[in-house]
């Protein structure tokens, strides 16, 4: 399983709400995958969508627009791309397209001894009072908000369950 985070701000600070239209979708159909934006998680990739708005102040003080693909492969080789054109609702001649290219290989084709995606499990979800995270390897866990807010980093050795209690959290963040 991987997360593969892209973040974008406007080059001046200003309000913006960003647009986003799907592309391309060619990720292997086996394939366990979501995707989240400034706002929003979506299980199924919707065609077009809008983020929530960012104010000026907000991009002043850093909030940023971003993509988040978490992709589980189930052990299903393949390759695919996810092609998003990610632009301001207010002017959409102003975009540019983003990209994921994922690829799953079999290590014993590749001579590697080890896969290059991490295999974790997280439960329960959704969660109620805490997270528990079964590592394969040492990590550092960063819990964030749907907005991408950190709220919560901490380290976990190989092989240990972390157990995250966020019950401090308001519902629904």
């Amino acid at each position: 399983m991987g997360s593969y985070d892209i973040k974008f701000t406007t080059p001046t600070v200003q309000a913006v709400t960003y647009k986003w239209e799907l592309l391309e979708n060619s990720l292997v159909d086996e394939w366990s995958y979501s995707m989240c934006d400034y706002g929003a998680c979506h299980i199924e990739l919707p065609q077009v969508s809008t983020m929530s708005p960012i104010t000026q102040q907000e991009n002043q003080d850093g909030t940023e627009g971003f993509f988040k693909l978490v992709l589980n492969p189930m052990n299903v080789y393949g390759e695919g791309w996810l092609k998003l054109f990610v632009y301001d609702e207010a002017n959409p001649s102003l975009g540019d397209t983003v990209s994921y290219h994922v690829i799953f290989q079999d290590p014993a084709t590749i001579g590697v001894n080890e896969n290059e995606m991490a295999t974790l499990n997280a439960y329960p979800n959704p969660v109620v009072d805490h997270l528990t995270i079964d590592l394969v390897e040492a990590s550092t866990i960063q819990v964030y908000t749907i907005e991408g807010k950190l709220i919560h980093t901490e380290q976990a050795a190989m092989g240990q369950k972390a157990n995250i209690n966020l019950s401090w959290m308001e519902k629904g963040v």
